[in-house]
């Protein structure tokens, strides 16, 4: 019996052993790599597949090494990774489950997908036995890539073609779905959620019928032919009832066994306006032929390139050239005039052609039979790309009239003159006062009668709508400070011919101003439409103007103002839009603005602040307080930052953001600085009287201020210690902003011995190469980008980077925001050259300076 156990276990055990080499051979055919580890146990077991997938062979035990392994993961993968297996070892997770980059032995990265049980854990909980299999998922990610791509790489195409105007469609006759994008939609007035039928019969029951029959066999021809492209020209029955014409662009894109297309796709474009612009023109044209036919007016052309004419039918009878060829010759014109006469004609003529310009004369004519003729001449001269210059006139028989007016003409002559002219002058005088005289617009002058109908609710504006738009161009006066007032000109031009031709005959535009216009509607549409108008202008008002061959880039902000008529005064309305238009101004520029009650508030708010820092200027309620700059490795002070603060009588103390803002309206931030320093320069003899040396002290300064033509003579005025004081500028003042004064005056700074530091650097956009140029003293990094370095090791490489620019450049580098002392030894590991923050003080006046320097209690603190 014992013999027979012993078999039968034996037996068993060798089943198991099969059948456990079963299961590794299932998993191995099926591309996974099976892997077995014991921590204590030393079991380390890795499949064939486990090698081959990595590129290696199976007798390379090395590579199965933790350390090997761990050093072959993509290194934004190991700290997850590492993480995982202290969770999995502690005994949190049992079920295993990684997704990682691992290196191939070939130098590319494999997605490998690891799944495993732990099976044991000894009596601490410690994982001690893990068994699992590993996938490479590689194809699966680069897939999951492609289709991420081709998805981004649709819908940009579906978005540009909408944003275009144009409607898409796509109908598939062999499945029955059909798609109709928004666009295709609403060019018919068709609702989003409105059914539309893909059906042939359908949509041709909406063609107009003077286009179904031609649309009917064009598209039957389809069915036979070699060509995939759909072309059609058509009109459609609107939603409200109106015919809109479609331009169809489309392409067959399957066909089946019969060659009968199968699926078209393409697009749609209302082409309603340009159809009924051709429709116009033929109008126009029609009448233009029946009236020079009846007023029996001759047609001409002179060919400049080739000296060869083209009359019409009613000038050869003019001038009695019925006989002559179709090709004139080039004397023709000249031998016919009268011999008084030909001097004048001809110099006239010539004139224009030299001139480029236009000529209106009346001269006599000698036909063959001798009869004299009085013809009446206007012509252009003209000229295009393809046809080149050219003469273009028209010519009528005025003998019978001349003969009539002649003694008329003589004895009014004297008194019609002089009337003619009076009126001329008066009405000339008129117009000029009303109108602007470089773009033409009605003046601001105009437009204060316009508002005064409003105020009063005349007769045609009693009940209505009256919108106003306070458009005012952005980056003008550096077009007009760096290209020159007939830059500025150009632009202003072109400026009231795209306002003129966005608001069409509605409205009244009018130029307030310098670079602001107005639009008044005396019957405004819903705000919707309007705020549709108002993005169309700075669409086009974005487009640059080309002058002297160079791109002038400038744009616009809008600020809106809708009232009723009679509700609100004229008056009100303008400065209700002139709040609006601040307000679009404030966030950011190129853009509009409705104004608001709540916009109303912040102005008088605003007022009361302005009020208040004016008043608190003259009552001497600024003070200057001090934050300490500390040398990064010896913690010497270096310098101080001057910071003006504001003691208000009823809010306490303020920073500057409570109200800088405010005073830069004002113009008063000018005034503020030159407060900071004459203070600072008080200071700093107070300190050096009492022993204490403080190297350097910072002050701001303003761009308005960089800008002042007489900084140089104040500065100079001043007793400033020469490379005791350094000027803070925004990177934008002048990297971003280099205006031919602000230049001079940095010029004249150094040379005053005052240094220059750029402020905040980092949170704008200045290049390198103006930097380069600028050479300041010091680079200050903003306290945005050193908060993060404790925890974001990217802001860590961004600030490395920083401090080398500064190296290189030969630039001292100081960081702000210092707020903890590990900011502080970050930052020295980073070679930055000094430090300011609250690690080591904060802002003080003077006096708390002067003990803080004597007391040495930072370095206490260090």
């Amino acid at each position: 019996m014992a013999i027979q156990s012993v078999q039968h276990g034996t037996e068993a055990k060798a089943d198991m052993a099969s059948r456990d080499s079963l299961w590794q051979i299932a998993i191995e055919c099926g591309g996974q790599g099976v892997w077995e580890v014991g921590e204590t146990s030393g079991i380390k077991y890795h499949s064939p597949t486990w090698f081959k997938m990595r590129g290696f062979e199976q007798d390379d035990a090395a590579v199965t090494t933790q350390k090997a392994w761990l050093s072959r993961i993509h290194p934004d993968d190991q700290a997850r990774l590492l993480e995982q297996f202290e969770a999995e070892k502690s005994g949190q997770i049992d079920d295993v489950r990684h997704e990682y980059r691992e290196r191939h032995r070939d130098g590319r990265w494999i997605w490998i997908l690891s799944h495993g049980k732990i099976i044991s854990r000894d009596s601490a909980g410690m994982a001690v036995h893990t068994i699992g299999t590993d996938t490479d998922v590689t194809e699966i990610k680069l897939d999951q890539e492609r289709l991420t791509a081709l998805a981004d790489s649709e819908q940009r195409w579906r978005i540009a073609v909408e944003s275009a105007g144009q409607g898409l469609w796509d109908i598939n006759y062999a499945t029955g779905q059909s798609y109709f994008s928004p666009a295709w939609r609403s060019m018919r007035g068709i609702a989003e959620n409105e059914s539309v039928s893909a059906a042939f019969q359908d949509w041709l029951h909406t063609v107009h019928p003077d286009d179904r029959e031609c649309l009917f066999n064009e598209l039957h021809t389809r069915d036979g032919s070699a060509s995939n492209d759909v072309v059609h020209q058509y009109r459609q029955r609107h939603r409200n009832g109106s015919w809109v014409w479609i331009m169809c662009r489309g392409k067959i894109v399957e066909r089946d066994s019969m060659g009968k297309p199968v699926r078209l796709i393409g697009t749609d474009t209302d082409i309603t306006d340009l159809k009924n612009s051709e429709s116009e023109l033929k109008r126009l044209s029609d009448r233009y032929e029946l009236a020079v036919s009846a007023a029996m007016v001759g047609v001409w052309e002179f060919d400049l390139s080739n000296f060869k004419s083209l009359w019409d039918e009613n000038t050869r009878n003019l001038f009695d050239a019925s006989l002559v060829n179709d090709l004139l010759p080039a004397d023709f014109w000249e031998s016919r005039l009268h011999p008084e006469d030909r001097a004048r004609a001809c110099a006239t003529a010539e004139n224009a052609i030299a001139t480029h310009g236009s000529y209106a004369m009346d001269y006599r004519i000698v036909i063959p039979s001798g009869e004299v003729r009085h013809v009446r001449c206007r012509a252009i001269y003209h000229t295009d790309t393809v046809h080149g210059p050219k003469l273009l006139g028209v010519n009528w028989d005025v003998t019978e009239d001349y003969h009539l007016a002649e003694e008329l003409r003589r004895a009014k002559e004297l008194a019609e003159r002089h009337s003619v002219q009076v009126e001329i002058a008066h009405q000339r005088m008129k117009h000029n006062a009303l109108h602007d005289a470089l773009t033409g617009l009605p003046n601001r002058r105009r437009l204060d009668q316009l508002l005064k109908v409003v105020s009063a609710a005349q007769p045609q504006v009693i009940g209505k709508r009256v919108a106003l738009f306070h458009v005012d161009l952005d980056r003008f006066k550096h077009i007009n400070d760096t290209m020159g007032h007939l830059a500025g000109d150009a632009i202003l031009k072109r400026v009231a011919r795209i306002l003129k031709y966005c608001v069409g005959t509605g409205s009244t535009v009018c130029r307030a101003g310098g670079d602001e216009f107005v639009i008044l509607n005396l019957d405004a549409p819903a705000d919707g439409q309007l705020a549709d108008l108002a993005m169309r202008l700075l669409r086009e008002l974005n487009e640059p103007v080309i002058y002297n061959g160079h791109e002038c880039f400038f744009g616009a902000s809008i600020g809106i103002a809708v009232g009723e008529s009679g509700a609100v005064m004229g008056q009100s309305l303008l400065v209700n839009s002139d709040i609006a238009l601040y307000r679009a101004k404030s966030e950011g520029r190129n853009r509009f603005s409705f104004f608001t009650a709540d916009m109303q508030q912040e102005v008088v708010e605003q007022k009361r602040c302005a009020d208040d820092i004016l008043r608190g200027l003259d009552r001497n309620e600024f003070f200057v307080v001090y934050q300490p700059q500390f040398d990064a490795r010896s913690l010497d002070v270096v310098g101080v930052e001057a910071l003006i603060r504001w003691r208000h009588p009823e809010r306490g103390v303020l920073a500057p953001l409570a109200f800088l803002p405010v005073a830069e309206e004002i113009n008063a931030v000018a005034r503020i600085d030159a407060f900071v320093l004459v203070q600072a320069l008080a200071d700093m003899a107070q300190w050096r009287r009492a022993g204490i040396v403080i190297p350097n002290v910072s002050v701001n300064v303003s761009e308005r201020r960089l800008s002042d033509p007489k900084l140089a003579e104040s500065l100079s005025k001043l007793d400033i210690p020469r490379d005791c004081v350094s000027f803070e500028l925004l990177e934008s003042i002048y990297l971003d902003n280099q205006s031919e004064m602000i230049s001079r005056n940095l010029a004249e700074i150094r040379k005053l011995g005052i240094g220059i530091e750029i402020d905040d650097f980092g949170t704008g956009h200045a290049s390198i190469a103006c930097l380069h140029s600028l050479r300041p003293k010091r680079l200050k990094i903003d306290r945005q980008l050193v908060l993060p370095i404790l925890a974001s090791v990217e802001m860590r490489r961004l600030l490395a980077a920083i401090v080398d620019i500064g190296k290189v450049l030969g630039i001292e580098v100081l960081a702000e925001g210092v707020e903890t002392r590990e900011h502080a030894r970050i930052l020295t590991d980073l070679d930055c050259d000094y430090l300011q923050g609250f690690a080591f003080a904060r802002p003080m006046e003077a006096a708390d300076l002067a003990e803080f320097m004597l007391s040495n209690r930072w370095r206490v603190a260090a």
